[in-house]
């Protein structure tokens, strides 16, 4: 998978999708990729990219999690949406895009549109679209914002540990979809949310795709 995007030598986008490539690091050690340009997590969206967001400690030394100071201070996790804690189920919820990214903190997130889940996809669909979001911080949460094709489109500030909210979207899918930049990618629309803690900790979930 692609990672630390933004940094040292920047992954290369133009190389067309690949389905061994089904996620893409986020969140580091070295920063946050979500922004900044042809390298970043948004850049790859924007082409019409189907690919889940994962963090990753990326520090070498075998200890998922671990930073300079000590555990959870990697600023890199990524969790997944399974029923079995088993290797094989971990990585077919990572190969299916059932996962998130968060900084280092063990934020729960779920995101949903009706029986469509984080990472997934579905096509024609028609009418409004109502999201299900829930979390849970480590600190409380400052902001909750819902990313569509880029741009926040729905945003709370509540200021605790745990939110259970939705978010409808009237706008018509229509005159929301976007042309691909590879032509083997049908024109998408895409959202995922966000999770600013006050203690500066983020997660991020997987896109949801319509096409």
């Amino acid at each position: 998978f692609p990672h630390h995007m933004k940094f040292i030598h920047g992954t290369d986008f133009t190389i067309p999708p690949n389905a061994m490539e089904p996620v893409m690091e986020v969140c580091s050690r070295w920063g946050i990729s979500e922004y900044g340009g042809e390298h970043s997590a948004q850049y790859a969206l924007s082409q019409g990219r189907r690919m889940g967001l994962i963090g990753g400690t990326d520090n070498h030394l075998g200890q998922p999690g671990s930073g300079t100071h000590g555990y959870n201070e990697g600023r890199g996790w990524t969790a997944v949406l399974t029923q079995s804690l088993e290797r094989e189920a971990i990585y077919s919820a990572i190969r299916q895009k059932r996962c998130y990214a968060t900084t280092g903190a063990k934020i729960l997130v779920f995101f949903a549109l009706g029986e469509i889940l984080m990472g997934e996809e579905t096509r024609g669909w028609k009418g409004d679209r109502t999201f299900q979001i829930t979390a849970a911080g480590t600190a409380p949460i400052e902001k909750v914002e819902v990313i569509r094709n880029g741009d926040v489109v729905f945003e709370m500030r509540p200021d605790e540990y745990v939110v259970e909210t939705s978010f409808c979207d009237h706008e018509p899918v229509d005159d929301l979809m976007r042309p691909a930049a590879f032509e083997e990618l049908d024109p998408f629309c895409y959202y995922y949310l966000r999770i600013t803690q006050r203690d500066r900790n983020q997660a991020w979930s997987s896109p949801i795709w319509l096409s």
